[in-house]
């Protein structure tokens, strides 16, 4: 997985580059960009990203809500990880 993430600390995109999801089940979520793309702009600055919940949230795909939050714990991790590089905090 890769996430792109400005100087701002906003996610700038999201690419899933291997995966063993279920067909037509996980793949919902990991094999579509129009998915993936719903996470560009969002940061920590409301909080930590959660799905289908919360102020910072990511819509997760219906049928799909395991992977739908792998995807986000992965793009909260590396939020966090470009948020300790720059000195602030996670």
């Amino acid at each position: 997985m890769v996430v792109g993430v400005d100087m701002d600390g906003a996610v700038t995109g999201v690419s899933v580059t291997d995966n063993s999801e279920t067909a037509n089940i996980g793949t919902k979520v990991v094999n579509d960009q129009s998915v993936l793309d719903r996470f560009i702009g969002k940061s920590h600055a409301d909080g930590e990203i959660t799905v289908n919940s919360g102020s910072n949230r990511f819509d997760g795909v219906s049928g799909a809500t395991v992977s739908s939050k792998g995807v986000t714990a992965g793009v909260n991790t590396a939020l966090s990880a470009v948020a300790e590089q720059e000195g602030g905090e996670a």
